[in-house]
């Protein structure tokens, strides 16, 4: 995907993906200039008036239980 800047990208990424929704390390390697700061794109946007929810999950690794967020735009 062409990077036109990461608030957009991020954006379309959430329009295409309603289910889905978006982490960190989908953030990190589905663009071709990873975003190491979703945060703070999501708060960009938020104040942008995007409807953006957190969804906190859980995860399962050789460490235990590691929990992390997915966002979803809410339509």
């Amino acid at each position: 995907m062409k990077s036109r800047n990461q608030r957009q990208d991020v954006l379309q990424w959430l329009i295409d993906h309603p289910v889905q929704g978006i982490t960190q390390k989908d953030a990190y390697t589905v663009f071709d200039a990873p975003i190491t700061r979703l945060a703070a794109v999501i708060f960009d946007l938020r104040q942008q008036g995007h409807n953006i929810v957190s969804v906190d999950e859980e995860s399962h690794n050789c460490y235990g239980t590691n929990c992390y967020v997915r966002y979803r735009l809410v339509q």
